[in-house]
């Protein structure tokens, strides 16, 4: 067993934590930056839960993309003004 001291414990969950926020809603821009996906309202979203359900996706990616998912939601949601305009012209 590993005894960890607990400065060095609140650090590493820290840091967890920073990378956690520091990638929400990345479906979301990635989404809007790849040029061979379509441009559509909540298409994060769509592309997250393609890739939950996806049997060959990694255990640990569907997890992480599930994790996401809220905040993908959110941020989908917050670029709307940009992804609607882009879907109604076409």
């Amino acid at each position: 067993i590993v005894v960890v001291p607990m400065p060095m414990r609140m650090l590493l969950f820290g840091l967890c934590i920073s990378l956690g926020f520091a990638s929400s809603g990345s479906m979301s821009f990635e989404h809007l930056i790849d040029p061979q996906q379509r441009v559509k309202t909540y298409g994060g979203v769509q592309s997250s839960v393609d890739y939950i359900n996806d049997p060959s996706s990694p255990w640990f990616g569907q997890f992480v993309r599930l994790l996401d998912l809220p905040l993908t939601t959110v941020m989908d949601t917050l670029l709307l003004p940009v992804s609607a305009p882009i879907q109604l012209s076409r």
